[in-house]
């Protein structure tokens, strides 16, 4: 069976009030979707809409995987700003394999090599080429944008 997915929501905890619901909807965007099947929406949109229902929740301790994929650069954006603002409150983890993203978003960062734990720490301290050529097995380059967000570039892989 499909859900409708203003039903997705409420679904989730009988505590949640529609205006809380409407309040979620509106903060991804997503309140024009709000009478489509759940099947009837894109990656991206199902992506927002999974996101606002469990922003309705207002739980503790957030942990996403690919919270961004499927969702375009606007979208994105938007997605990025909530979960920063909503980390300056409550615990987020999140699994991204965007480095870009990662290095301008994250307070902590750790990176894994065949299932183990390789470096951990802020990124700066983590993102570091030396680190990433040893954990990738590639040459990456870092820049820095006048605004001083960070770009990391994968250049060749090492053979």
């Amino acid at each position: 069976a499909d859900f409708d997915v203003f039903h997705t929501c409420p679904a989730q905890s009988q505590s949640i009030d529609l205006l809380q619901i409407r309040e979620s909807m509106a903060c991804f965007h997503v309140e024009h979707l709000a009478n489509r099947l759940c099947n009837t929406l894109s990656g991206g949109e199902r992506q927002r809409v999974m996101l606002s229902s469990v922003f309705a929740n207002e739980p503790e301790i957030l942990l996403l995987d690919e919270p961004t994929s499927a969702t375009d650069v606007a979208h994105t954006l938007l997605i990025l700003e909530k979960l920063k603002a909503y980390s300056e409150r409550k615990t987020v983890f999140m699994i991204c394999h965007d480095l870009t993203l990662s290095a301008n978003l994250a307070d902590r960062i750790l990176l894994m090599k065949d299932g183990s734990i390789s470096v951990s720490g802020t990124p700066e301290e983590v993102l570091t080429e030396e680190n990433l050529k040893r954990i990738y097995d590639t040459q990456f380059s870092i820049l820095t944008s006048p605004g001083g967000k960070k770009a990391i570039l994968p250049e060749k892989r090492i053979q």
